[in-house]
């Protein structure tokens, strides 16, 4: 038995796409469809004109830079702080600022260059799991 034709039968039989109909209806629901394809249009028009892109895991972060084709490797620098990552070396002495989207250890990073692509992996900073008591002054 495929894994699929078993959800063809249960989609058929709990009547979904009747139910879905319903949905369609319903002016709230079809408002944040709405919105969610918008802003996902948005977020790629942001992206089109950026020669990077991220990747986001549970402790990591990548960040994919795409190198112009007349980058010279030998003269590349990657500086890390905290919430940016600055790349020198670039072509007509270029200097790329990328904000991060979220806090990192500026001392833990690994870089490697993988058809002409920069592919940097930075560890994210851990949140703070230690409550500190702080006293409520009183009049």
């Amino acid at each position: 038995m495929n894994r699929w034709s078993d959800i063809e039968k249960w989609l058929n039989a709990t009547n979904f796409e009747k139910g879905m109909e319903a949905f369609k209806d319903i002016p709230v629901v079809e408002q944040f469809f709405r919105s969610l394809s918008q802003s996902t249009k948005d977020k790629r028009q942001a992206n089109e004109g950026k020669n990077y892109r991220f990747k986001e895991g549970k402790e990591f972060i990548d960040l994919l830079y795409s190198l112009p084709m007349d980058c010279n490797v030998d003269e590349l620098k990657l500086f890390l702080r905290e919430d940016y990552v600055r790349i020198e070396g670039l072509p007509d002495e270029g200097i790329e600022m990328i904000k991060l989207p979220k806090l990192v250890k500026a001392k833990y990073c690994r870089a490697k260059i993988v058809d002409q692509e920069l592919q940097i992996r930075l560890e994210k900073r851990p949140r703070p799991r230690k409550f500190f008591e702080h006293y409520i002054q009183t009049s």
